[in-house]
């Protein structure tokens, strides 16, 4: 489909060449479950336009599973700025490069992540993200916003529901033999 964002330019959108969702097991439930709705949609938006998120945990493969669970909620998009789901401390210079990203680091660099002025910081241990007051971060607009609000927060409930039962059944089944 051809389309313009003005100025006589000329753009042109295919649907992608593999068009199957992207796998990503369980990652895409836990960055919901460590961050929460509101901070997971701030983050995609961050991502969407084009600003740098840095992710960091004391767990190299929650680093790695909120990587690549953002990545895949841009699907059908392709991310095509650095993605570094577990930066080597050597490199940590990389977090001042002018372009976006999205790269996990390990908490024990905390105070080296600590002053980049224009990155958003998602702590995974803690639950929460910090956007500087230098980033206006553009969310979705309002109907779209409250709509997937709404559905993510039904989603979630049949989930934790799902989780419960599964304990339950699996707690009745282990007391169930004496």
């Amino acid at each position: 489909k051809l389309f313009s964002l003005g100025a006589g330019d000329r753009q042109l959108i295919q649907t992608p060449l593999n068009d199957t969702l992207p796998v990503t097991f369980k990652s895409v439930a836990l960055l919901f479950q460590q961050l929460g709705i509101q901070n997971v949609l701030s983050l995609f938006c961050a991502v969407l336009t084009e600003h740098k998120v840095l992710f960091h945990s004391s767990s190299y493969q929650r680093l790695g599973e909120a990587c690549r669970a953002l990545e895949a909620l841009m699907f059908p998009l392709k991310y095509s700025y650095p993605y570094i789901p577990i930066l080597p401390s050597r490199l940590l210079e990389v977090l001042s490069s002018p372009t976006p990203f999205i790269i996990g680091v390990h908490s024990m660099f905390q105070n080296e992540i600590q002053d980049l002025p224009d990155v958003i910081i998602a702590d995974l241990d803690g639950g929460t993200i910090k956007i500087p007051e230098c980033i206006h971060l553009s969310l979705l607009p309002e109907p779209l916003l409250h709509q997937t609000q709404s559905t993510l927060s039904l989603v979630n409930i049949c989930t934790c529901f799902f989780t419960l039962t599964h304990l339950y059944y699996r707690t009745y089944r282990s007391f169930s033999k004496y």
